[in-house]
């Protein structure tokens, strides 16, 4: 079983491709064969950029499959542009194998302002697009390449049912995954432009952030919300907290409006197995032991409500204010003696109780925090101090969980599923406002979801990421983003993380500032995978 319709995204900032325009000279002086459009391959039509005509390989004779394709050629304007140029539309060539119609499309060129990465990437695209296309003309393999194309554009056509009697299917196929394997030559341009509005998105605060959502969510073929999410707003303490519960409320709800279309039988079978299933059991990244099930659970998760899933991750994302964080942190550090627990110690402020769950507040001083034995706490809001968290599951026993620190060298450890912005069937975030972090967890963790949603931001600090399976930015039937804004930090995960989709499932690990290791390079990095 093969399954389609997954979005991995790695985007580590700031990065350099200066290297790739090194002989922009030479290319420069080479003829254009072709620049793809980049919303061409949006559009709802068939009628696309890089329209590719050639021979069915199944019915097509010997003389048809060997034909030489016929390119036609426009002369584009390489000249990559500066800082101080308005952006510029250029003349792309419709390639056509077999045929020698034409077709002159206008393909709009992004800004500067636009292209937050690096400026210059799309004209070095368009450069390195010329040179490979110049390459299969010079080696005289034109039709070769357009044989593979329409062989990819076959299988897609063959496999677009759950069942195809082969492990390439259509199960949870998104039709963005369609469209950029339909026209593979286009992709690098869209997906440039794509990681660096959601880098500018995720890297930023309150708006900037539910913009990126909002993109997130179009891609994934999720509506977007009728009347758009807000950053959290709030003048004093008291209403930072009344903003807290009003979020826990609201990520419940989409989360049980997630959960409706599923009968009792269906939630059941994914809470218990869930996790064993598509994590515990698996030993490689390429397949899982037990396909039958796996298949099925994923029909289960094609049948939530994904655009009430994904309110859930609007609501958590509107905490991610900085002014609505100033006011949390100005909540008093007035430790309260008659608070004690088993379950947590040092100095505690409050304990809210509220119809979505009790707020816990901590002061200021080292406090630790047993998460698992504080079953009815939906939301610990720690004001400071070196502090240690504890497991914190987030799944059958308590659907939606909220930790948000504001200071202080924090370790967050955990041997469960589900943990540190991680969530098996439910909705998760963290946000860690400042401090050198470690990160500890097997699987499920630190930006990561199975049928749900999980973010964690940590907003400053030198940061230590450690993982097993599924963790930093892994998402299977739902979202998980881990989003670092600053710092020198170190991320380890063996197996489906840093950045990584699964079947409806969008992972992202947006790094903005600092330098980094991990377990890949450190680079720019988007790619659609099966």
């Amino acid at each position: 079983m093969r399954l389609t319709g997954i979005l991995s995204v790695l985007i580590l900032f700031p990065t350099s491709i200066h290297a790739l325009g090194q002989d922009t000279q030479t290319l420069q002086e080479r003829p254009s064969i072709q620049i793809p459009a980049l919303d061409a391959i949006l559009s709802p039509g068939d009628s696309r950029i890089l329209s590719i005509e050639v021979p069915d390989p199944v019915t097509s004779s010997e003389d048809e499959v060997n034909s030489e394709a016929v390119v036609n050629e426009t002369v584009v304007d390489e000249t990559i542009v500066e800082d101080t140029q308005e952006p510029r539309a250029v003349q792309a060539t419709e390639v056509v194998y077999g045929t020698t119609s034409q077709a002159a499309v206008d393909v709009p060129a992004l800004s500067p302002a636009t292209s937050h990465a690096y400026p210059q990437a799309q004209s070095v695209l368009r450069l390195l697009n010329n040179e490979m296309m110049q390459g299969m003309n010079d080696r005289g393999i034109n039709s070769r390449y357009g044989l593979f194309q329409g062989y990819a554009q076959n299988r897609l056509n063959v496999s677009t049912s759950d069942r195809t009697g082969s492990e390439l299917t259509g199960l949870c196929r998104l039709p963005w995954y369609d469209a950029l394997y339909r026209n593979m030559a286009a992709a690098p341009f869209e997906m440039e432009r794509f990681t660096s509005d959601l880098h500018e998105g995720l890297s930023g605060s309150g708006t900037h952030k539910l913009t990126a959502w909002a993109l997130i969510r179009s891609k994934m073929s999720v509506p977007g919300r009728a009347v758009p999410t807000v950053p959290a707003v709030a003048d004093s303490p008291a209403a930072a907290l009344q903003q807290v519960q009003r979020v826990l409320l609201e990520a419940q709800s989409g989360f049980a409006r997630a959960l409706a279309p599923l009968t009792e039988a269906e939630v059941a079978q994914l809470d218990a197995g869930l996790y064993r299933i598509l994590t515990a059991e698996c030993r490689n990244g390429h397949t899982i032991p037990n396909r039958p099930t796996g298949a099925l659970y994923c029909q289960h998760l094609r049948k939530m409500d994904r655009a009430a899933l994904y309110d859930a991750g609007d609501a958590f994302l509107s905490l991610a204010d900085d002014s609505f964080l100033d006011q949390l942190a100005a909540i008093p550090d007035q430790s309260n003696q008659a608070l004690t627990n088993m379950a947590y110690s040092g100095s505690v402020c409050q304990r809210i109780s509220t119809s979505a769950g009790d707020i816990l507040i901590g002061g200021r001083g080292s406090n630790s925090y047993s998460l698992d034995a504080l079953g009815d706490v939906a939301a610990v809001i720690d004001l400071g101090g070196n502090d240690v968290y504890a497991d914190g599951s987030t799944a059958a026993q308590r659907r939606v969980m909220i930790i948000i620190d504001l200071g202080g060298d924090d370790r967050y450890q955990a041997s469960r599923p589900g943990v540190q912005g991680g969530a098996v069937m439910g909705a998760s975030l963290l946000i860690d406002r400042s401090g050198n972090d470690v990160y500890d967890a097997k699987d499920v963790a630190q930006g990561s979801a199975l049928g749900g949603i999980g973010i964690l931001i940590d907003q400053a600090g030198d940061d230590r990421y450690i993982g097993v399976k599924r963790v930093q930015g892994q998402a299977l039937g739902g979202v998980g983003l881990l989003i670092d804004n600053a710092g020198r930090d170190a991320y380890r995960a063996a197996l489906w993380g840093q950045g990584f989709g699964n079947p409806l499932g969008f992972g992202c690990i947006e790094d903005s500032n600092g330098a980094d290791t991990n377990g890949t390079a450190d680079i720019l990095s988007a790619q659609n995978s099966t």
